[in-house]
């Protein structure tokens, strides 16, 4: 019954797709959260397209306000962020990992050498990006950015 609910509410809730608040990414969530505002909508929006795991679908199938053909936004680093801030912690302690290789793949970092020295940028300042128990996605990113501008070899992954 509940699938039957969330298809209904898909099917529904698809045409708003203009409507997708990009920062919750694309998904069943950010449909039924459309017009709503503020930090609970759009948390409730997030957890829900994650939760639902639909945003694969929809960007594959180019439906539920995703588009997988556009490049990849600023906003893709915070959304990404957000919905897998405690495993890119711990992998950014350790420098390796799958959340770790897939930020990196959202900054753009493509080149072998450059991804070993993007890892080692992140594990190397791991106390200066997480340097308190309550930082937020946004502050954790904004500490990458400055930390790879800084970076004669990531300066060039980092959007002016």
């Amino acid at each position: 019954m509940l699938k039957k609910i969330l298809v209904a509410a898909a099917i529904v809730a698809a045409p708003m797709s203009a409507f997708a608040d990009q920062d919750a990414g694309c998904g069943v969530g950010t449909h039924l959260m459309a017009g709503q505002s503020g930090v609970p909508a759009k948390l409730l929006a997030s957890y829900t397209n994650g939760i639902l795991g639909n945003g694969t679908f929809g960007i594959s199938s180019g439906t539920l306000g995703c588009n997988g053909r556009d490049a990849v936004t600023e906003g893709s680093k915070f959304t990404f962020l957000s919905s897998n801030f405690d495993q890119f912690s711990s992998e950014a302690a350790a420098g390796s990992g799958e959340a770790l290789s897939t930020l990196a793949g959202i900054y753009g970092i493509n080149s072998a050498a450059d991804r070993v020295a993007f890892y080692e940028l992140i594990k190397s300042n791991y106390t200066t990006i997480f340097d308190r128990a309550d930082v937020s996605s946004a502050d954790v990113i904004a500490r990458v950015d400055s930390l790879m501008s800084a970076d004669k070899q990531l300066a060039q992954y980092v959007r002016a």
